[in-house]
């Protein structure tokens, strides 16, 4: 027999539960420096791959109208203009 112990299915999910609120928050951030690398010439404006990256946020703004205040003050910080 050995006396190794199981570790309870709760401790294995704390990685990907802090993995997972890590992304939910990072995501919505990153806006904020893309809008400065798109402004500031570090990459085109209208890059496909950029613009579908952010769709879901896009979507999101247009149906919750406190998030299009708090996003767009955001991305008003890292804005020149």
């Amino acid at each position: 027999m050995s006396d190794r112990r199981e570790k309870p299915e709760t401790s294995r999910m704390g990685p990907s539960l802090a993995f997972a609120a890590l992304i939910l928050i990072a995501y919505p951030l990153s806006i904020g420096p893309m809008v400065w690398l798109a402004e500031n010439g570090y990459i085109a404006g209208d890059n496909a791959f950029v613009i579908a990256i952010y769709v879901p946020l896009d979507l999101l703004v247009e149906r919750v109208p406190a998030i299009k205040v708090v996003l767009l003050s955001y991305i008003g910080l890292w804005s020149s203009g």
